[in-house]
């Protein structure tokens, strides 16, 4: 297609003006999206509903002395889920609601990880400077 290019890359379309195949994967890529935008906006309505969603202010210090805050970041109450009756719980576990709930609570831990990895370049760009 001329809008995107006139002398390389693939065709987006066929002669026969039909999607070409890489135009196909692109747009079942954004199929896939779209349907997973629904399915979390649906889940953050749930865990808001059951008053699960918790506000989560993150703070680190560097060795260097820079320090860093994310603000008006969200998360999942692991106490209050903990605390959910045993027929919520059930239902949460039958549509796999429980597993994300527990997956984006401990995803926090990662922050740490990339704090830690953050430090490292800061302390190697130091050495070779």
């Amino acid at each position: 297609n001329p809008r995107f290019s006139t002398s390389e890359g693939e065709a987006l379309f066929t002669a026969s003006r039909q999607p070409a195949d890489c135009l196909r994967k692109v747009q079942q890529a954004l199929g896939k999206l779209h349907l997973g935008q629904e399915q979390t906006a649906t889940f953050i309505k749930v865990m808001t509903d059951n008053q699960l969603i918790e506000p989560v202010d993150l703070n680190f210090s560097f060795d260097k002395g820079e320090r860093l805050s994310l603000k008006g970041l969200y998360s999942i109450s692991l106490d209050s889920l903990q605390q959910l009756d045993d027929a919520k719980a059930v239902e949460f576990f039958r549509v796999g609601y429980l597993q994300l709930a527990y997956l984006l609570a401990n995803s926090l831990k990662q922050f740490n990880s990339l704090a830690h990895m953050r430090n490292q370049v800061l302390l190697n760009q130091t050495e070779s400077a």
